[in-house]
C-alpha cells in the first residue's frame, strides 16, 4: 500500500517500485531513435496502434447505424445530438488534453525511476479534475435549459424540451469521460496504448444493446442512457490495467508539488485549442437549428464519417510520434525534432489525400451503405452525403493539424495552437454566413473545411519561429506526387463508378463498395510507386521487414 505523505526524491527515504517496463510490451512503441532511422519503427508502431483503433472505430460505426435504423434524421434525434454535444466534446477536447499534458509529466517520473512520485502525482492531479468535474455537472443539470437554448436556439418548444431531459440523463457523463480519459493517459505514459484505444469498444456496445433491447419501449431515452452506461464502462474497463502497472491511488490534492502546478497552467490552452474542431461544429449545429429537420443530424453524421480516418490514421501517428518528439525537445535536439515532424507530415498527407478522393467520388453509396435502412431513407441519405462531400476537403488540414501542434506542444508552445484555432474560426464563422444561404448545410460543412486549412497554414509558417531548420521541400515534392496519384484513382473510380452504378441491397452494395475501394487503393498505390512517392519505400519497410531486436 502507497503512503499518503508526499514522496521526497532529493531526500529521506527514496521511493522506488518495480518499473513497469516489461509489461504490455505488444502496446509500447519503440525506443526513440534518430530520424530517420526510427522512421519505419515508429511506422510500425503506428500500424498497431492503427489496427486497434480501426476495429474500435469499426464498432463505432455499427452504434451509428443502428442508430440511424432505430431513429433515422428526425426532431428527436436532432434533439439526442444537441444534447449529446458536451459529454462528445468533453471527450474529444479534454480528454486529449490531458493525454498532451499528463504524458510528459508522468513519463518524466518513470524515466528517472521514480514510479512512487508518479502515482502520487497522477492521484493528485486526478482529484482535482474528479472535483471540476462534478461542479461542472452540477452547474450543467441545473442551467440545462439556458444551454439548450444557445447551443439550439432555432428549436420548437418540445424539441428543446426533449433535448432538456436528454441533456439531464447525460450530463453524469462528463465527470466518467473526463476521469476515463485521465486514465488513458497515465496508460499512454507507461507506454500502454492497446487497451485504451480499445476501451471505446465497450461503450459503443453498451449503447448498441440499449437501442436494440430497450429502444421500443423507451424511444431516445434508451439511447441517452445507454451513453450513460457505456461511458461507466470506458471508465472501469481501464483499472485493471492501472494496478497491474503498480498504479496505487492516492487522496491527497499534491499542492506542493510544481508538476501538478505545470498541468494545471498547460490544461486550458491545451484545451482550447484541442476544442477548435468541435467549436466548427458547435456552430454549424447553431445554424443549421435554423433550417428544416435532419440537417443537424446530416452534419453530424457526415463529420462521424470524416473522423473515422482521422482517428484512426492520423491519430495513431500522431499518438506514437509524440513522445518521441517530446523526448527530442527535451533533449535540445531540435534538428531531429523537425525532420521527424516533416517525416510525419509526409505520411499523414500520403495517407489522407487518397481518403479525401475517394469519401468525394464515393460519398453517396458510402453513406448509404452506412446508415441507409430502416427510418433513414433516400432523403436522409442524400443530406449527409453532400455534407460529406464537402467536410473531406478538409480532411487532410485536420489530419495534419494533430500531427503538427503536437510539435509545439513538445516545444512548450501551448498558446500557439489556440491562436492560430481562434483565428480560424473568425474565418469558419464569416464563411458559414456568407455560404449558408447559397449551399444550405453544405455551406457549413465547406466552411469548416476552408477554415481547418487555414489553421494549418498559419501553423505551418509560424513553426519555423520554433524550429528554423524546418524544410518543407521533401513535404511539398512528396504532396505533389500524393495529390497526382491521388487525382488518377478519383478519375478512374469515378469512372467506373459511372459505368456500374451502386446496386441495391445491402450485401451487394457492400461488396460493390469494397471493390471499389480497393480498386482505388490499387490504383493509388501503383501509382504512388510509379512516381516514386517517398513514403511507398518507408510503408515497405515497415510492414514487410523485420525489427531488429
Amino acid at each position: 500500500m502507497v503512503s499518503n505523505r508526499n514522496p521526497n526524491p532529493t531526500g529521506g527515504r527514496r521511493w522506488r517500485v518495480q518499473a513497469p517496463r516489461d509489461r504490455y510490451p505488444q502496446d509500447r512503441e519503440p525506443q526513440p531513435t534518430p530520424a530517420p532511422a526510427a522512421g519505419a519503427g515508429l511506422a510500425r508502431a503506428a500500424g498497431a496502434v492503427f489496427i486497434v483503433n480501426l476495429a474500435s472505430r469499426a464498432l463505432g460505426f455499427v452504434r451509428d447505424m443502428v442508430i440511424a435504423s432505430a431513429y433515422g434524421a428526425t426532431p428527436a434525434t436532432d434533439a439526442f445530438m444537441v444534447a449529446y454535444t458536451l459529454p462528445y466534446l468533453l471527450q474529444s477536447v479534454l480528454g486529449m488534453a490531458f493525454i498532451t499534458v499528463m504524458v510528459p509529466v508522468v513519463t518524466a517520473s518513470l524515466a528517472q525511476d521514480r514510479e512512487q512520485e508518479a502515482w502520487y502525482l497522477a492521484s493528485g492531479i486526478f482529484n482535482r479534475v474528479a472535483l471540476l468535474l462534478v461542479a461542472v455537472t452540477a452547474a450543467g443539470i441545473a442551467f440545462t435549459p439556458q444551454l439548450i437554448s444557445l447551443m439550439a436556439p432555432g428549436f420548437a418548444p418540445g424539441q428543446a424540451a426533449l433535448a432538456g431531459e436528454l441533456t439531464r440523463i447525460m450530463f453524469p457523463s462528463l465527470v466518467l469521460v473526463g476521469l476515463g480519459m485521465l486514465l488513458t493517459g497515465i496508460l499512454n505514459a507507461c507506454r500502454v496504448f492497446a487497451l485504451p484505444a480499445a476501451a471505446p469498444a465497450a461503450a459503443n456496445l453498451l449503447v448498441i444493446l440499449a437501442v436494440v433491447l430497450a429502444g421500443r419501449r423507451f424511444w431516445i431515452h434508451s439511447l441517452a442512457w445507454g451513453t450513460l452506461l457505456g461511458f461507466v464502462a470506458f471508465f472501469l474497463i481501464q483499472w485493471p490495467a492501472l494496478r497491474r502497472l503498480g498504479f496505487r491511488y492516492v487522496f491527497t490534492w499534491a499542492g506542493d508539488r510544481p508538476e501538478v502546478g505545470r498541468v494545471v497552467a498547460s490544461l486550458l490552452p491545451v484545451a482550447l485549442a484541442t476544442s477548435i474542431n468541435q467549436i466548427y461544429l458547435a456552430i454549424n449545429r447553431a445554424l443549421a437549428s435554423g433550417l428544416d429537420p435532419g440537417r443537424i443530424t446530416a452534419l453530424d453524421l457526415a463529420n462521424r464519417v470524416l473522423n473515422l480516418p482521422i482517428g484512426i490514421v492520423a491519430a495513431a501517428i500522431a499518438t506514437v510520434i509524440f513522445p518521441v518528439m517530446a523526448s527530442q525537445a527535451a533533449a535540445g535536439r531540435k534538428e531531429e525534432l523537425a525532420r521527424a515532424s516533416s517525416a510525419g507530415l509526409g505520411l499523414v498527407f500520403f495517407l489522407s489525400l487518397p481518403v479525401t478522393v475517394g469519401m468525394m467520388v464515393l460519398a453517396s453509396p458510402l453513406i448509404q451503405l452506412l446508415f441507409g435502412r430502416g427510418a433513414f431513407g433516400a432523403g436522409a441519405t442524400a443530406l449527409t452525403a453532400t455534407a460529406l462531400l464537402y467536410f473531406a476537403l478538409g480532411l487532410p488540414a485536420l489530419a495534419a493539424k494533430m500531427l503538427i501542434t503536437r510539435t509545439y506542444y513538445a516545444l512548450g508552445r501551448y498558446r500557439v495552437p489556440l491562436a492560430t484555432g481562434l483565428a480560424s474560426v473568425a474565418v469558419d464563422i464569416g464563411l458559414s454566413w456568407w455560404w449558408l444561404p447559397i449551399l444550405g448545410h453544405g455551406g457549413l460543412a465547406l466552411a469548416n473545411s476552408v477554415a481547418a486549412t487555414f489553421d494549418l497554414a498559419l501553423l505551418l509558417w509560424l513553426v519555423r519561429r520554433y524550429l528554423p531548420t524546418t524544410s518543407y521541400g521533401p513535404v511539398l515534392f512528396s504532396l505533389t506526387q500524393t495529390i497526382v496519384a491521388s487525382l488518377v484513382m478519383g478519375v478512374l473510380v469515378g469512372r467506373l463508378v459511372q459505368s456500374f452504378p451502386p446496386p441495391a441491397g445491402s450485401l451487394a452494395l457492400l461488396l460493390w463498395v469494397a471493390a471499389a475501394a480497393l480498386l482505388g487503393a490499387a490504383i493509388f498505390l501503383l501509382s504512388a510507386r510509379i512516381l516514386r512517392v517517398p513514403e511507398i519505400s518507408l510503408l515497405t519497410r515497415s510492414f514487410f521487414s523485420r525489427p531488429k531486436g
